[in-house]
């Protein structure tokens, strides 16, 4: 088994997504959201298609959070810099 991430490419990999989006399993834990809404750039700052032996299987994302962003979580206590990371296996 190979696992790796690869670069989000639209348009290609768009209509996955958008299904992947809609999924019942999907949408269970990241509710109800759109292509824009997952790849906001002020949520993704960086974006990633999961491939498992060359077959797309997942959409991961993530950037580094600010003081302002944990404060507002009511996260407090943790300190700013670490990466918020959101994982969506299709």
């Amino acid at each position: 088994m190979s696992t790796r991430l690869i670069e989000y490419r639209a348009p290609e990999h768009e209509i996955l997504l958008r299904a992947w989006l809609s999924s019942p399993h999907v949408v269970e834990w990241w509710g109800p959201a759109s292509l824009e809404e997952a790849l906001d750039a002020r949520e993704c700052g960086s974006c990633r298609i999961v491939v498992e032996d060359g077959i797309p299987v997942g959409f991961v994302r993530w950037h580094r959070l600010s003081r302002e962003e944990l404060d507002a979580a009511g996260l407090t206590d943790i300190p700013a810099g670490g990466f918020d990371i959101d994982l969506l296996i299709g």
